[in-house]
Formats: C-alpha cells, structure tokens, sequence
C-alpha cells in the first residue's frame, strides 16, 4: 500500500517488485537514488579531478562501519603490516565502538602509519583525500563510488552481501565475504596488492563508480515524492 517505493541497491529492478506494490506505485530502483549526505555531492568534483592525477598509491582509507560490529579493522591492518604497507592508512570509527581501546593501542604499537579518525565528520574529506579505500557494503560502497575510490569491500552484513557481488561483478569494486569468523585474508592481501600496483584496474573502477553514482540520489528522490503532489 504505497505510491513510491525505492530501493537504492545494485541487485534489485522494478520488475522484482511488481507482484509486490499496487498497480500505480512509482518505483525507482538502483543506486542513481543512493541516499547520501550532501557532503559526498560537495566533495565529488574535487574527488574526481583529483584522481586523473594521481598515478601513484599514496593514501588509504580504512572504514568498516560505524561500530566495526564483526571486529574486522586489527586483522585488517595486521594483514597490512604483513604487507609491509608505507602508505598513509586513515582509520575512521565510532566512538562506540566496543574495541575502540584495542585500535588505538594497534595503531599506536604497529610500525604502519595509522592516523585514527574518531567521530569524524570529514568522511568525504578522507575519501577524497585517499588513493584506495577499504571498507564496508551498503552505503559506505556508494559513498566511496560517488566520490570513484577505488576499493575493496568487505562486505559482512547478510542484507548487503548480494548488493556488494553485484557490484564486484559491474566493476567497480573487489567484493569480498567477511563475518564473525574472519574474512579470506589471502584473498584479501591480493586484493589490495593489486589495487596498490595495477594503475589500468584502479582506472577502471574509478571511471565505473563515478559513471554509476553520482550523489544525487536525494534529490531525486525528492523530485519524484513532489511530482506525487
């Protein structure tokens, strides 16, 4: 019972929910109505210019969600440190976040160079600033496709898992299943050794996501719910 419905995932068309809505629903599907904060938008040309620039790897973004629920971010940089990673890693996370004490002593112990960012309100800032990110599905893979970062995703959440492959499949991210238990860190360690080396990969997820995504999904969204009226 409903006259607009959107769902802003890779995965899922209009016809998926014909059986499902009345007749006259307007339904708007994929992630040209990803709902992101309007900073991503703010961001997004300097992003853009910024990555037919640069040619080398010089910065990292690291989220995996607001609470890093399954733990992923120490096992993340220790896979990192065995890399004998020299880039600049910048690690956002919630205050909330049950091992936050855990983090901050890693990263103040590890030899890596981890700068921690707790609370922050300059995401976009750091993704802009990156040269490839890591970090989590759902809306953190759009926001780091608005802004075209190359990345690899970590995708653990059950209702983001699909989204995440479909997404790996179009090419515009490295997809890779995580939960409770861990994650394939072989997998994941030539995932982001490829990303580090391979100058033509990094290209094409950059031009894939910027042409997917363009951070203004609200707004049309907010267009079509005036159109209603």
């Amino acid at each position: 019972d409903c006259d607009f419905l959107v769902d802003q995932n890779i995965n899922h068309t209009a016809s998926d929910y014909k059986a499902l809505v009345p007749k006259h629903c307007k339904v708007s599907t994929g992630p040209a109505f990803a709902i992101l904060r309007n900073e991503f938008f703010e961001w997004r040309p300097k992003a853009l210019d910024r990555r037919k620039t640069k040619d080398k790897v010089k910065r990292i973004f690291i989220c995996l969600g607001g609470t890093d629920p399954n733990q992923l971010m120490i096992p993340v940089l220790k896979v990192l440190e065995s890399m004998a990673i020299t880039q600049k890693i910048d690690v956002a996370i919630g205050s909330g976040a049950a091992h936050i004490g855990e983090i901050e002593m890693f990263a103040e112990n590890s030899w890596l160079d981890v700068s921690l960012h707790v609370d922050t309100k300059q995401v976009a800032k750091l993704m802009c600033h990156a040269d490839i990110g890591i970090g989590a599905g759902g809306t953190m893979l759009w926001e780091r496709s608005a802004l075209a970062l190359p990345s690899v995703t970590l995708a653990f959440v059950k209702n983001q898992i699909a989204a995440s492959k479909a997404a790996g499949d179009l090419g515009i991210t490295t997809c890779i299943i995580a939960d409770k238990a861990g994650f394939d860190r072989i997998r994941f360690s030539h995932a982001i050794k490829r990303l580090l080396t391979d100058k033509t990969l990094r290209k094409r997820y950059i031009e894939k996501s910027a042409q997917m995504i363009d951070g203004r999904g609200a707004r049309r969204i907010v267009i079509q719910i005036e159109a209603l009226f």
